[in-house]
């Protein structure tokens, strides 16, 4: 009988996935082949429960035809045992649910309730195998994505500090914007490190940026920060600037000479690939494209604000007048 209830002679139903099963009368082979190449169960396997005829000499007897008292495990390394830990670490990393998840018994009961076959992996499963892992698989995707746009991209870096600890932690993060080959709009973190072990210098800011832009092989256009000293003077750093000289935009950086700008201008056929796309020498883009330091503009709007509350002559009434602008406004959230 098929899942629809019509009876069709030689072929039987599987109550698993409900896909039909050509079946000879006495010869059960094909459905044991089915259950082994589309469910991994080995019905040789599994275990029986047999049933002991009573010992009694003048009872009934009671004996039974075997039956399955339980079905096998899913083997790791199938592709159902990593489908299923695959959306458990996207549930916990994705809410930010705590590791600890996986050994609450109400999970558990939860678990085994929709999947019966599935061993939930214990929490040092998850921080020693599963998570490395995914790590190893998310960064080489990233990688893939950052070849077509490692020499223009943009970074934002800044510090923070966790409340959450006891004591309070200090991180440093970098993330990467991109447009990617097929012109989505990505941002990725590229890393998240604690802080509290070293000085905050501007030389070992300098040095971090240049870390992580060597580590994933690119060549950012522009840096955005905020206003404070310390991250400031490690842009100019970067740019080979001295402390006293101020940034200058990239537009400066860009060739005078005809003759250069020819050679990436887009009218240029040489420039261009069989299928059309511009080609532009990696040495040269890194020489027009050095890296600009953007400063956050409402982290720039904030410092603003505080220093003209500080004046007499300006309300608490003013600034929230201009905050509401900005919030409310379309053409300054273009900006």
């Amino acid at each position: 009988m098929s899942a629809d209830g019509i009876v069709l002679k030689d072929y039987t139903c599987c109550a698993i996935c409900k896909e039909l099963v050509k079946y000879n009368t006495g010869n059960t082979t094909n459905m044991r082949n089915h259950l082994l190449r589309k469910h991994n169960i080995d019905i040789t396997k599994i275990p029986v429960k047999r049933f002991i005829p009573s010992e009694a000499e003048d009872g009934p007897s009671t004996s039974k035809q075997p039956r399955i008292t339980s079905l096998a495990k899913i083997k790791e390394g199938s592709t159902v045992y990593k489908t299923i830990s695959d959306s458990l670490l996207r549930y916990i990393s994705m809410d930010f649910a705590p590791l600890s998840t996986v050994e609450s018994v109400w999970f558990k009961e939860y678990t085994k309730n929709l999947n019966p076959r599935y061993d939930l992996p214990t929490r040092k499963k998850l921080t020693k195998v599963l998570f490395p892992d995914l790590y190893k698989r998310v960064r080489g995707e990233v990688e893939d994505s950052l070849k077509t746009a490692s020499r223009t991209c943009a970074l934002t870096t800044d510090g923070w500090t966790s409340t959450k600890s006891n004591p309070p932690k200090n991180f440093e993060t970098v993330t990467c914007h991109y447009i990617s080959s097929e012109w989505q709009i990505n941002t990725v973190v590229l890393e998240t490190r604690t802080t509290d072990s070293e000085s905050h210098t501007a030389e070992t800011l300098r040095d971090h940026l240049q870390r992580v832009m060597e580590e994933w092989r690119i060549s950012p256009v522009g840096i955005t920060t905020d206003n404070a000293s310390n991250i400031s003077k490690a842009i100019k750093l970067l740019q080979n600037l001295d402390e006293d000289q101020e940034a200058v935009p990239y537009e400066t950086f860009l060739p005078d000479d005809p003759e250069l700008s020819a050679d990436i201008s887009p009218s240029d056929d040489d420039a261009r690939t069989d299928s059309g796309e511009i080609e532009i020498d990696d040495s040269l883009l890194s020489t027009i494209l050095p890296v600009v330091h953007i400063r956050c503009f409402a982290h720039t709007l904030n410092l603003a604000a505080q220093a003209a509350l500080k004046l007499r002559s300006v309300s608490l009434n003013n600034m929230r007048i201009i905050v509401k602008y900005f919030r409310k406004s379309t053409l300054a959230g273009e900006f």
